[in-house]
C-alpha cells in the first residue's frame, strides 16, 4: 500500500511548493562594505568595562569614541560552564569559538634589545593537539595564516605578566604554527613599581617605541597595553580592593589614555585603523551580571561615527569576538576571506551618542536576562499547578477539591506569554521598562486577573485560553514580520546575548510558544465556528504559511525552527484533510521530505544568499569536508541536545507532560473516545502538535525547552476537557462519563 494516496500527495506537494516559494524570498538584506588596503593596529586594553571609559578626564578614549565606533563584543568560548583568558583569546584569534583549559601562554623572544625578532608559541603543539581534536575542521592560528596566505605582515607587541607570563595575546597574531613574524613580548617593556599589585607595570615610553618600529614593517599590529590586565587580574584574585584598587585603576585608565594619545600622534589617521578591545570581561562587569559583554572600539578617521553591529549578531552596539578577524581583513581590503571564520566583518550604525546607547542596551540585556529568570520561575509554578490540579483528580478515586485552582493557574499560565510580551513592549515604547521591575509587577497583576475572571467554568476557561493563544500567536507573528523589533526586549523572547549561541530571531521559548498557541487558537475555532473541511484546510495553509514565512532564516529561526514550522505544517493539513489519525509511515514521509527542502533551500542560500547560520554549515561542508564537518557539527548539536536533557526545569515538565498525556490516552480504556466524539475537529489538533513537537525537539539542539512549552498547549486543555467530559470515579479500572 502506499504511504500516502494520491489526494494526499498533490496536497503536500502544492504546499510544499508554496513553502519553498516562501523560503527563497526570506533572506535578510546583506552586510558588507568595501575599504581601501590600509594598516590596522588592535590595542588590547583588557578587563575593563564601559564605566572605566566614562571618564571626562580621559580625554583620548573620549576623542575615539565620539569620532569612533563603540560596541559591546561577546568573549564567550566554545564551552557552556567555563571560560578563561586563554579561550577568549583563541577564539577571536581562530574566527570560531573554541576552548581550551586554563594554562600560561609562554613566548620565545630575541635577546637583543635592539631588533625585534619573529615570536614563537611555547608549547604550541600542546595547544594545536587539543584544538585539533575538538574542532578539527577550523584553524589554529587563523588571523595569523589568513595574513600569511595573502601577503599581510603581522606583529605583536606587549604583554600582561603577572606573578606569570600572560602571553596570550601572540595567540591573536600567530599563524597555525604558532609563529609571529615581527614583535617582542618580553620583560623588557615592563618596569619596576613597587606601588602596583605585581611590582611592575608597563613602560608606556619603550611600548610606543617598539609598536612604532613594528608599525612599519607589518599591516597588523596587536599591542598589549597589559596594565589594565594586570589591576583586574589582582581584584579577581583578591590582592587588592577598596580604596586601592580604585586608585591603581584610575591610574591604568589614566596611562593606556596617554598611550592611546600618544599612538595617535605618531600615526596618520588616514591609513592606520585603530581598534580597541578587551577580551574579556571586568570583575566589576562580572559582578553586575555581565560576565561575556565587553567594550570594542573601531577609529576609522574614514567613517561615520556610531555603533556596531554585525551579520552575527544583527543588534545594534552588538559584536562578537569571532567577528574581529573578518573586520580586519576588510579593512585592510580583501574583499574574499576564507570561510574558516564564523563570523562577519563588522559595520557602523551612525549614532551621535554612541556610548548612552551602547549603555543603554547593556543595561537592558542585564534587565531581561534578570526577568527572565523571574519569568520562567512564576510559568514554571503555573505549570505544577495546573498539571497537578487537573490530572491528579483523573487517576484518583474521588475527585479532590482542586478544580478550581486547576482552572485558574491553567488560564494563568496561558496568560503568561501575551501579558509578558504587551506589557515589556509598552512599557519599553514610553521608557518605563526596568523601573522597580514595574514590568513583572504588572504583568503579574494582568495573569492573575485574567485567571480569575476566564476561570469560572470549563468552558469560559477553554474560550479563554483560545483567545490569549490567538493574541500570542498573532504577537509573535508579527514582530517576527517586522523583525522581532519587540519580541527580543521580553524575557520570553530574549536571545541570551551572554551566551551568545544566537543574537537575533526566534528562541526556542518563543517557537514552541508561537507553534502550539497557533495550533490551538485553530483547532479550537475551526471546532466552534463548524466550517466545512475544505474552507478549513484552506485557512490552516494560509495560517501555517505565514508561521512558517516567519520562522525561516530571513526572519531569524534557525534550520532546526525552520523544519518544526514546515513539518507541523504539512501534517496539520494532512490531519484536515484525513479527518483521521495520522499513521507514523506518513509523518515520517513527511518529515523526510521537509529535511530534504530545508538542505536544498540552505544550499541555495549558500550559492547566492546571504550565507545564513544554514548557508554558513552548508559552505563549511563543502570546503572543508563533508564527513569530518558534519561530524563536528553534529557532535556539537548533541554536546548542547545532552546539555539541555540534563538540565532542569523544562526537561521534568517535559517528560512530565509526555507521561500525563500517554497514561490518558492508553489507561482509560474507551473513556478517552468520549472527547473525540464531543469535539471531534479540536482532537485532530492532539495528532498535529504531538508529532509537530517530536519533530521541534529531534531537530533542534534546545528541542527541549521547545517542545515543552509547544505540549502545554496540549496537556493544559486536554486536562481542561477530561475534567469536563470524564469523572475519575473509578469502575473495574476505568473512568466513566457522568458529563456528557
Amino acid at each position: 500500500m502506499s504511504i500516502i494516496n494520491g489526494k494526499n500527495t498533490h496536497m503536500i506537494t502544492c504546499f510544499l511548493g508554496v513553502l519553498l516559494l516562501l523560503l527563497f524570498t526570506a533572506a535578510p538584506a546583506a552586510l558588507g562594505q568595501e575599504t581601501a588596503h590600509r594598516k590596522v593596529i588592535v590595542l588590547i586594553t583588557d578587563k575593563i568595562g564601559l564605566r572605566d571609559m566614562d571618564d571626562r578626564e580621559l580625554v583620548n578614549f573620549g576623542r575615539i569614541l565620539k569620532n569612533g565606533a563603540l560596541g559591546l563584543m561577546n568573549n564567550r568560548a566554545d564551552s557552556l560552564t567555563k571560560t578563561n583568558r586563554a579561550s577568549s583569546y583563541l577564539t577571536i584569534g581562530m574566527g570560531v569559538r573554541a576552548y581550551i583549559p586554563g594554562q600560561e601562554v609562554t613566548t620565545t623572544d630575541s635577546d637583543n634589545e635592539a631588533l625585534l625578532s619573529e615570536i614563537r608559541i611555547a608549547d604550541v603543539q600542546k595547544i594545536k593537539k587539543r584544538v585539533d581534536r575538538d574542532y578539527p575542521n577550523h584553524t589554529f592560528g587563523m588571523i595569523g595564516e589568513t595574513a600569511r596566505q595573502n601577503g599581510f605582515r603581522v606583529a605583536v607587541v606587549g604583554n600582561a605578566d603577572t606573578d606569570g607570563p600572560r602571553r596570550e595575546t601572540a595567540l591573536l597574531a600567530a599563524d597555525s604554527q604558532g609563529k609571529v613574524r615581527l614583535g617582542y613580548t618580553g620583560h623588557r617593556l615592563l618596569v619596576d613599581d613597587p606601588e602596583t599589585a605585581w611590582g611592575h607595570r608597563t613602560d608606556t615610553v619603550r611600548l610606543l617605541e617598539y609598536s612604532l618600529k613594528a608599525l612599519k614593517n607589518s599591516d597588523i599590529l596587536f599591542v598589549d597595553f597589559g596594565d589594565t590586565y594586570r589591576v583586574g587580574e589582582a581584584e579577581e584574585r583578591g590582592k587588592i580592593e577598596g580604596p586601592v584598587l580604585r586608585q591603581m585603576r584610575q591610574k591604568a585608565m589614566a596611562d593606556a589614555d596617554r598611550f592611546i594619545g600618544n599612538l595617535l600622534e605618531n600615526i596618520d589617521l588616514n591609513e592606520v585603523i585603530l581598534i580597541v578591545l578587551s577580551p574579556t570581561a571586568s570583575q566589576d562587569e562580572i559582578l553586575s551580571g555581565n560576565r561575556t559583554l565587553s567594550p570594542v572600539i573601531v577609529y576609522d578617521q574614514l567613517q561615520d561615527h556610531g555603533t556596531l553591529t554585525s551579520g552575527t549578531t544583527m543588534r545594534n552596539g552588538l559584536i562578537a569576538g569571532i567577528d574581529i578577524g573578518p573586520t580586519i581583513f576588510r579593512k585592510l581590503g580583501l574583499t574574499d576571506y576564507p570561510p574558516g571564520f564564523a563570523g562577519e566583518e563588522t559595520v557602523i550604525i551612525p549614532e551621535s551618542e554612541n556610548f548612552d546607547t551602547v549603555a543603554g542596551e547593556l543595561e537592558v540585556y542585564k534587565y531581561i536576562n534578570r526577568s527572565r529568570y523571574i519569568i520562567h520561575g512564576i510559568y514554571v509554578f503555573l505549570l505544577l499547578s495546573a498539571l497537578t490540579c487537573l490530572y491528579l483528580p483523573l487517576f484518583r478515586e474521588s475527585r479532590v477539591a482542586v478544580e478550581k485552582f486547576g482552572l485558574t493557574s491553567a488560564v494563568m499560565a496561558a496568560a503568561l506569554a501575551p501579558s509578558t510580551f504587551i506589557i515589556f513592549t509598552v512599557l519599553s515604547y514610553f521608557g518605563y521598562s526596568g523601573i522597580f521591575y514595574a514590568d513583572i509587577i504588572i504583568s503579574a497583576i494582568i495573569i492573575a486577573a485574567a485567571g480569575i475572571m476566564l476561570s469560572k467554568n470549563t468552558e469560559r476557561a477553554i474560550s479563554g485560553i483560545a483567545w490569549l493563544s490567538l493574541i500570542t500567536s498573532g504577537f509573535i507573528i508579527i514582530d517576527l514580520l517586522r523583525g522581532s523589533e519587540y519580541l527580543l526586549n521580553t524575557p520570553l523572547g530574549f536571545d541570551n546575548v551572554f551566551m551568545g549561541g544566537r543574537y537575533y530571531g526566534i528562541n526556542n521559548d518563543c517557537m514552541g510558544i508561537l507553534l502550539g498557541s497557533t495550533l490551538f487558537a485553530m483547532f479550537y475555532f475551526f471546532e466552534k465556528t463548524g466550517i466545512n473541511k475544505y474552507l478549513r484546510t484552506g485557512l490552516a495553509v494560509l495560517v501555517m504559511g505565514t508561521v512558517i514565512l516567519s520562522m525561516t532564516p530571513g526572519f531569524g529561526a534557525n534550520v532546526g525552527g525552520t523544519i518544526a514550522a514546515m513539518s507541523t505544517g504539512v501534517i496539520t493539513v494532512m490531519v484536515l484533510v484525513s479527518q483521521q489519525p495520522v499513521r507514523k509511515g506518513k509523518i515520517l514521509f513527511t518529515v523526510a521530505i521537509v529535511f530534504i527542502v530545508e538542505i536544498f533551500v540552505a544550499y541555495m542560500d549558500y550559492l547566492f544568499g546571504s550565507q545564513t547560520h544554514a548557508g554558513k554549515v552548508i559552505g563549511a561542508l563543502l570546503s572543508q569536508g563533508f564527513g569530518d564537518k558534519f561530524i563536528e557539527v553534529l557532535m556539537a548539536k548533541l554536546r548542547l541536545f545532552a546539555v539541555m536533557l540534563v538540565v532542569p526545569p523544562w526537561n521534568i515538565f517535559l517528560a512530565s507532560q509526555i507521561y500525563l498525556f500517554y497514561r490518558v490516552r492508553t489507561k482509560t480504556g474507551d473513556n478517552y473516545l468520549k472527547l473525540r466524539e464531543a469535539m471531534p475537529v479540536l482532537e485532530g489538533f492532539t495528532d498535529a502538535i504531538w508529532y509537530g513537537g517530536l519533530v521541534a525537539f529531534a531537530f533542534n539542539d534546545t528541542g527541549t525547552i521547545a517542545t515543552a512549552m509547544m505540549f502545554t498547549y496540549l496537556t493544559l486543555p486536554v486536562g481542561i476537557l477530561l475534567n469536563k467530559y470524564i469523572s475519575p470515579n473509578k469502575t473495574s479500572g476505568t473512568m466513566y462519563s457522568d458529563r456528557v
